[in-house]
């Protein structure tokens, strides 16, 4: 659905995950900063990305692992069930990590 909050005019990464007994190995580290030092740079118009993952306490490493690569956290969405946590990553913010 719609929501004024969000520019829709992004990448979003979607269903991401590296194996356990592959994690704390960069791998996903570099996975992700491939993708987006690829999309930045060959899609000028492309000025956000954007991932939503769950807020729950045993999933703070995957939050912890964006935001060390430079995504901000933007809001939160509820559902009945759970809540989210809206993040994205601007060209401006990952480019000036290049340099």
């Amino acid at each position: 659905k719609k929501d004024d909050r969000h520019n829709f005019d992004s990448l979003y990464i979607h269903r991401f995950a590296v194996k356990k007994e592959y994690q704390k190995r960069s791998i996903g580290t570099k996975l992700v900063t491939f993708f987006l030092k690829a999309n930045f740079c060959s899609k000028q118009s492309l000025d956000l990305v954007s991932i939503q993952t769950n807020m729950e306490s045993r999933n703070q490493h995957v939050i912890d692992f964006y935001r060390d690569i430079g995504f901000q956290d933007r809001y939160l969405i509820q559902y009945p069930d759970k809540v989210d946590v809206l993040m994205t990553i601007s060209r401006k913010k990952y480019l000036a990590t290049l340099f």
